[in-house]
């Protein structure tokens, strides 16, 4: 009588193949997550200062988004002019392509938002109101939402809504 004192070498590999599938998948994953935050992260950080600039310099700011270049500006109203316009100083950018994916700002419910000098966000009709970001991965379910209140304090919510 034969007695198997182990594994054969077919059965070694199949384990092995099974095993080494999501280990090879998840550092892809992670990366796409740590993306994803950190462009949530400078896109809050570009938020909060607009309203911190505003503040301090006594005059208003205002956040452009470019949904189709995948852009976030942030410029101080320099020249006093009330609106945006190309003398506007220009502090700060984020660009999706300077990630590591292909990273999309899907959303937002504003292209311009002013910030006052008291550190209340406007709508481009000069409307006080809240708004969103929405940041996300080209062709995939993983979002984040930056969310603007009416009192100008920003959030970050998993998912597309701020609620």
């Amino acid at each position: 009588m034969r007695r198997n004192a182990g594994f054969s070498l077919l059965e070694l590999l199949v384990v092995v193949a099974i095993i080494s599938i999501p280990l090879v998948m998840y550092p892809r994953f992670r990366v796409e997550g740590l993306e994803l935050t950190r462009l949530t992260d400078d896109t809050v950080h570009l938020l909060q200062r607009a309203r911190f600039e505003a503040i301090k310099r006594n005059e208003p700011t205002f956040v452009k988004i470019d949904k189709d270049s995948g852009t976030i500006k942030l410029y101080v109203d320099s020249n006093n002019s009330g609106g945006l316009d190309g003398d506007d100083l220009l502090l700060q950018k984020i660009t999706t392509s300077d990630y590591k994916a292909p990273l999309v700002i899907s959303g937002s419910s504003f292209a311009v938002i002013r910030w006052t000098p008291q550190g209340l966000p406007q709508k481009e009709n000069g409307a006080l109101g809240a708004g969103r970001i929405t940041l996300g991965w080209q062709g995939k379910p993983l979002k984040k939402t930056a969310c603007i209140s009416a009192a100008g304090r920003v959030r970050v919510h998993n998912g597309g809504s701020c609620s």
